[in-house]
């Protein structure tokens, strides 16, 4: 970096990521530059009801932000947004604080309290959308759902709001046909003009999961969905902001759509960056029809609230090696400005007769992301082109035990430490080569091997190789970068000629909180053609030599990665050679505060009681109560309580939000040592001591 550019870095901020000068050879295009319509807004809100089709038992209603182009003609695209879980009622001003949840269960906020707006805090995306041609919808999941109380096979009642979505994509439906009226939602002169053809998911936290959901439920020809909705109804993508998974008793996944996850490296709620997980069960899939493409994209500096713009306090005030890119209160015009470029970049890549496919490039590691995003922070990207064997072969998983190739045969490795095993963070069955080495050498390498020794397999079809590599935890030094040099192994064992890694990705970090080191796989896409003496009709293996000096607080401290998914694909979606992208580069460390005053919580042991019938659980179990003075904050991760290696997280909070009351079953809660101590985490806010089971009230059965 030039004296100047560090100098103007320097005056920003001792702790800004100051960006370096880029030798990207090929750049992804701005997706959210103005759109040639102008907007207008509306809103329709339908009688609230108890709809079992979306929640048993409790009042939920159908209200939604409206938005939609002025002078537009043809057919109209229909994206529908969802934000994450959020108390229903809150109170002041700049900042409001949303600490209430009567909404939920009555309907009406107490006094001095306002309907929590979460709905609306997605127009910095849904407004440039419309000027584009798109019809926009934010669903307000308020009343039953936000801050409700749930059963042990829907724990964060995204089943419920995967139902909500496609209760209001029949409602769109119905009012296309002239089925029915939305009373302020939409002009006359829009009515036949939705193209359910061309439908676009946006889900904020749970509502991420509960997009999914309404794609699996609908694509379920057995749940009703396709004979309640007139139209039919093809949910080309969906994207998703810092999204949970695993809060319900079924997995969902979006094959057959272009999905996207944005991870917010700063999450102080969802702080375990769980949304990562659906693109580790989809990149090696091998049978998606069609393949669309599937990517993560890990925000440096960004936290977790402040991509909803009516959520107005953050969930966390600091990060660990990258500089936060929010206040502590009223929102973050940057991560907005991030979230409105790539979800744009998605629908408008995807959705629509003018949908333009290279607005894809904004999520595929080979380009540089545009000026509006790669100015800002750092991104690091997961992506896969086409999850289909036609297109992409997987060379290697590491699904076998280590030191064998998933096809049977055995991989070389010399001077360096390997176990096949799972990669923190990530789903349970994406497996792994975690390696470390101590020194830079030609004799320290992995080669992976997909036939015997003198045999080869012919490749000389496919365009790229590619695989997916992370960080381990153990490096001494987060802001240094590890390198190391891939070559092809023909059938004789010649290699090609060799490429850096340095020259496709700088491999830094893991960052993250004060709580936890994301080491979150980013995916790195070389073209064949950059393998000169490669034999692409026989070849053999892939060596991956570690013999690039690392140096970390040593002149060479070796490295430690986390390496899978390497494979070969057919086509690659370029205009020049992959690009090395330089991001941001640290200055200096930051580590902050963890958690702002808002967010703290301190709780003590309530009751403890019986009940012949939990809702929750359907069957006799024990309700445990722990109160606070103040309030809970109310998440998108699960509250958790453990007791002694035992785990709940069947839980509902009070509509003051001062009680939370988590349900074990009676057995459970028998098999407990009353002497052992009872402890509480909401979030990343840290694990509080209740201390012993034992100095709980008991209270009789109910």
């Amino acid at each position: 970096m030039p004296p100047y550019a560090r100098h103007a870095c320097a005056l920003r901020s001792l702790l800004l990521l100051c960006p370096l000068l880029s030798t990207a050879l090929a750049q992804a295009p701005d997706p959210s530059t103005p759109g040639p319509y102008a907007t207008a807004r509306g809103e329709y809100r339908l009688d609230a009801e108890i709809d079992p089709l979306v929640l048993e038992g409790q009042f939920t209603e159908v209200w939604a932000e409206t938005y939609y182009p002025l002078g537009s003609t043809g057919p109209i695209p229909v994206v529908a947004f969802m934000p994450g879980n959020r108390p229903t009622c809150g109170s002041g001003s700049e900042p409001r604080f949303d600490t209430n949840c009567d909404y939920t269960e009555t309907g009406i906020c107490p006094d001095g309290f306002v309907v929590t707006p979460s709905h609306q805090g997605f127009d910095y995306a849904a407004e440039p959308l419309a000027a584009w041609g798109y019809v926009a919808v934010s669903i307000n999941t308020n009343r039953g759902i936000s801050c409700g109380s749930a059963g042990a096979d829907d724990l964060g009642l995204n089943k419920a709001r995967g139902r909500m979505f496609l209760r209001h994509l029949q409602r769109l439906s119905e009012w296309n046909a002239g089925l029915i009226e939305l009373p302020g939602g939409f002009p006359e002169e829009l009515r036949g003009r939705l193209d359910f053809q061309q439908v676009g998911l946006v889900g904020h936290s749970r509502g991420g999961e509960g997009a999914r959901a309404a794609y699996n439920f609908y694509s379920d020809s057995s749940t009703g969905w396709q004979e309640r909705i007139p139209a039919s109804v093809s949910v080309k993508a969906i994207f998703e902001i810092g999204a949970v998974d695993g809060q319900t008793d079924t997995t969902f996944d979006a094959a057959g759509t272009a999905w996207a996850q944005l991870l917010p490296m700063c999450d102080g709620d969802v702080f375990t960056l769980e949304g990562v997980r659906p693109l580790d069960r989809m990149v090696g899939a091998g049978a998606e029809r069609p393949p669309r493409m599937k990517a993560s994209f890990a925000v440096w500096g960004a936290n977790h609230n402040f991509f909803n713009s009516a959520w107005e306090t953050s969930e966390i005030s600091g990060c660990v090696d990258q500089t936060p890119l929010f206040p502590d209160i009223m929102g973050s015009a940057e991560q907005q400005q991030i979230g409105r470029a790539t979800i744009l970049a998605l629908m408008r890549g995807t959705l629509g007769p003018d949908a333009r496919a290279d607005f894809l490039r904004n999520f595929n590691p080979a380009y540089a992301p545009p000026a509006v995003i790669g100015e800002v922070t750092r991104v690091d990207r997961g992506f896969v082109d086409a999850p289909n064997r036609r297109l992409e072969v997987v060379f290697e998983d590491f699904s076998q035990p280590t030191g064998t190739n998933r096809y049977g045969f055995a991989n070389d490795a010399k001077g360096i430490t390997l176990e096949h095993r799972e990669v923190p963070g990530h789903d349970l069955d994406q497996r792994a080569a975690r390696i470390s080495w101590n020194g830079a050498s030609p004799e320290a390498y992995l080669q992976v091997n997909w036939t015997s020794p003198g045999a080869g397999r012919d490749v000389s079809r496919r365009r790229t190789i590619s695989f997916r590599v992370a960080r381990q935890f153990q490096q001494l030094d987060y802001l240094s970068s590890t390198d190391f040099t891939v070559a092809l192994v023909n059938a004789d064992g010649s290699l090609s000629s060799s490429r850096r890694l340095s020259d496709y990705l700088d491999l830094t970090g893991p960052v993250g909180t004060l709580f936890r080191r994301h080491e979150i796989m980013q995916s790195v896409r070389l073209p064949m053609s950059d393998f000169t003496g490669a034999d692409l009709s026989n070849l053999r293996g892939v060596r991956f030599t570690f013999d690039v000096a690392n140096p970390g607080l040593s002149d060479d401290d070796g490295g430690a990665i986390h390496l899978s998914n390497v494979q070969f694909a057919a086509r690659m979606d370029r205009a020049t050679q992959p690009a090395k992208v330089q991001f941001p580069e640290p200055t200096q460390r930051a580590a902050l505060s963890s958690t702002p005053p808002q967010a703290r919580f301190s709780g003590r042991l309530g009751s403890v009681r019986e009940v012949q019938r939990s809702v929750q659980l359907g069957r006799e179990a024990v309700e445990i109560d722990i109160v606070s003075e103040g309030v809970f904050p109310v998440t998108d991760a699960l509250p958790t309580l453990s007791i002694a290696g035992l785990t709940s997280r069947v839980s509902r909070y009070s509509s003051d939000t001062k009680r939370l009351t988590f349900v074990l079953s009676r057995d459970e809660f028998r098999s407990l040592d009353a002497t052992a101590d009872v402890v509480l985490q909401i979030g990343a806010m840290g694990r509080q001591n209740l201390g012993p089971l034992a100095q709980a009230s008991q209270h009789t059965k109910r």
